[in-house]
């Protein structure tokens, strides 16, 4: 914001002054690294939020951006960020590509955002677009698709339909098939016995999920199916915290919950499920999570689901690259595609039980492709 000596020379210097600015700061990078060798882009813009008039490059399928929910430092971001990061940088050296990883910061204004991040999209010729998630970004993003057919998206942990771009011809996304994993767990509760021993088999289950979406709703659904699948009559109650941040809520359902007889707590609810276990722990019933909210192996967590984020981002950078999937449809990944989603159970569930959890597993992907073996 200071006054540059150069601004008291003639227009044609000051003119080659603010583009040897804009150069500069194009170029200039912050020193994140993940996954070994991408980089985060520092993004160049003036001080308004505007970016300087500058041409689009034309956009070559070598050039790859990495769209990712987070601020400028390496501690926002989460473990969903960095594995698809790495499953890039894994595409990367296998085609020899080049990456570039745009953070976002959802929490600021999102329009400004979205402008910027699009422009440096223009501008950095990239062909190829990687977005993580369905959020603020992600929905903001999506209504500049359209304008850009010559640049292939790909969202990821999301669906098209959600997005308004369903035979977008230049968008796919890579959804995972969160149900499968979440009717194993159901399926698994019904078999299993209280943590406390009151009886042979659990008779209340209780669901604290976060936000009424489609794909939470369709989770909460599975597991429900999956329950009684295993066992009949058993009573389930769902709440809503429509929170995924704060604990505090979810705490609060699961007491309540547990109040009225539940035996498991199943948690699809962000970060704010938390909550939700740490109840279950100190009031001695079973928790079943998601590893990607931190919830992994505990004497309270009966099992806790699981995705595998590095495989479902390079399986969509390589085919937006050799354009093996079908462009403005969703590509959807579960127990067939070689356990990109799962489940893992606790070591304290008997033998017997796994086998039959396992069994059910098998029986699912056989379904889907007859050539699996049992």
């Amino acid at each position: 914001m200071r006054q540059e000596p150069v601004l008291q020379s003639s227009t044609v210097h000051v003119q080659q002054a603010r583009r040897g600015a804009i150069e500069r700061k194009a170029r200039r990078v912050s020193g994140l690294v993940l996954a070994g060798a991408v980089t985060v882009a520092a993004m160049a813009f003036t001080a308004n939020g505007s970016t300087p008039n500058e041409e689009r490059a034309s956009p070559t399928t070598k050039r790859v951006a990495i769209v990712l929910p987070g601020s400028d430092s390496a501690e926002t971001l989460s473990h969903a960020a960095r594995s698809v990061s790495a499953g890039v940088r894994r595409a990367q050296v296998l085609n020899d590509l080049e990456t570039e990883t745009l953070l976002v910061d959802e929490h600021a204004d999102a329009s400004a955002e979205i402008e910027r991040l699009a422009r440096r999209i223009d501008l950095g010729g990239f062909g190829i677009v990687i977005v993580l998630g369905d959020g603020k970004a992600a929905r903001a993003l999506s209504r500049h698709v359209r304008e850009r057919p010559e640049v292939r998206f790909v969202f990821i942990d999301a669906s098209l339909r959600d997005l308004s771009l369903e035979n977008a011809s230049n968008a796919i996304a890579v959804r995972f098939a969160d149900e499968d994993s979440t009717y194993l767990a159901g399926f698994l509760t019904g078999l299993a016995e209280p943590k406390d021993g009151s009886s042979d088999s659990v008779e209340r289950v209780s669901v604290v999920a976060g936000l009424p979406t489609s794909d939470t709703k369709r989770a909460v659904l599975e597991f429900t199916r999956g329950l009684r699948n295993s066992i009949r009559g058993v009573d389930v109650r769902v709440d809503y915290s429509r929170e995924l941040i704060e604990p505090t809520r979810c705490e609060q359902l699961a007491n309540r919950q547990i109040d009225m007889g539940s035996d498991v707590v199943f948690v699809v609810a962000g970060q704010c499920g938390r909550g939700a276990l740490a109840v279950a722990r100190l009031r001695g019933v079973w928790g079943i999570g998601a590893d990607d909210d931190g919830v992994g192996y505990a004497p309270h967590v009966l099992a806790f689901t699981y995705k595998e984020w590095e495989r479902a981002a390079q399986r969509g950078v390589e085919g937006a690259l050799n354009r093996t999937l079908l462009m403005g449809k969703d590509l959807v990944l579960g127990l067939e595609d070689d356990y990109v989603v799962g489940l893992q159970m606790s070591y304290q569930v008997p033998g017997h039980i796994q086998s039959l959890v396992i069994s059910r597993c098998s029986e699912i992907r056989a379904s889907r492709h007859p050539t699996v073996e049992h």
